[in-house]
């Protein structure tokens, strides 16, 4: 098994998140620490790390998360791929059970599994973990139309090499939700499944690359959705609405009227729930939009799949 880890300046929490890594109790791994350009101590933290298993390379590539981990990818060895982010942290038994799951005999669609997460505090304790359960599993349509709960994250996902529909490299014009468009394109059509577990195996840190946080490169991750597959949208009910609508409300929170206004028009079935939405969003910006959450004014649209704001 291979494991990619992109690293850019997180000094201070990349070598919690390698040891999580190192202390699977599924040990047979290899560890590609890839360098995105970091200026501060980052490398010097991984090199402390005594472990055979893991290699530093550096990006040669465009300097992005996606391409990072590119070149990891390019260097794998492993059938299987995993991936990590440099600020988070997996629970001990993450990559067996996930294996259990994968390698099950009644799974062989499976091509990813993902699992659940939960934010990373100081009370954070380890939770308890069955290998039994998978929740749900999803078709590649699923996957494009949004259908699900944000548990398509990189440092969530296992993947066999052997069962994709291509090979699994990330699209660097993606700088958010580019894990969606990464399982999307490796399932194969109609007969590839992304398994998703019931188990919490994973703990991510808030920080400044999150879809929260960072809601600039999320309205372009949508925007690029739209641009790249129109026609795989369009044949999803509702799809192409709730892309547009997505990205509008990423442009309401950066107060980018502009960009907001061209994804309203071209959202076709606005009822008034959404219109005072925009409003609220336009007058607040991420305000108005909470406001309108917790006052149950979101539209039909909104509710039409299961992700969350």
């Amino acid at each position: 098994m291979s494991v990619v880890l992109p690293v850019r300046n997180r000094e201070d929490v990349v070598a919690e998140a390698l040891q999580s890594v190192l202390q699977q109790t599924y040990s047979a791994l290899e560890v590609i620490v890839v360098d995105d350009a970091s200026s501060d101590g980052s490398m010097a933290e991984v090199a402390r790390v005594a472990d055979e298993r893991v290699r530093i390379v550096q990006n040669t590539g465009e300097r992005s998360a996606g391409s990072a981990r590119n070149a990891g990818i390019a260097l794998a060895t492993g059938r299987y791929l995993a991936f990590q982010d440099s600020d988070d942290w997996w629970h001990p038994e993450k990559l067996a059970v996930q294996m259990h799951v994968m390698t099950h005999p009644g799974n062989g669609r499976v091509v990813a599994v993902g699992s659940k997460w939960r934010l990373m505090t100081s009370q954070t304790t380890s939770p308890t973990v069955s290998v039994s359960v998978v929740s749900r599993s999803y078709s590649r349509d699923d996957v494009l139309s949004g259908r699900l709960t944000g548990v398509i994250g990189t440092p969530m996902l296992l993947v066999d090499r052997e069962r994709v529909a291509i090979e699994p490299l990330f699209d660097p014009r993606f700088p958010s939700l580019e894990e969606r468009e990464f399982v999307y394109r490796l399932l194969p059509a109609g007969q590839g499944t992304l398994a998703i577990m019931d188990s919490v195996l994973v703990d991510v840190r808030r920080g400044r690359n999150d879809h929260v946080a960072n809601p600039s490169g999320s309205l372009i991750g949508y925007e690029q959705f739209l641009a790249k597959y129109p026609g795989e949208l369009a044949a999803l009910p509702g799809a192409t609405d709730w892309y547009h609508y997505r990205a509008m409300r990423e442009a309401l929170i950066l107060r980018d009227q502009q960009r907001a206004s061209q994804h309203r028009r071209l959202v076709s079935h606005r009822d008034a729930k959404f219109e005072l939405e925009y409003a609220l969003g336009r007058l607040l910006g991420y305000t108005g939009l909470a406001l309108a959450t917790r006052a149950r004014l979101r539209p039909r649209l909104a509710m039409q799949f299961d992700e969350s704001a």
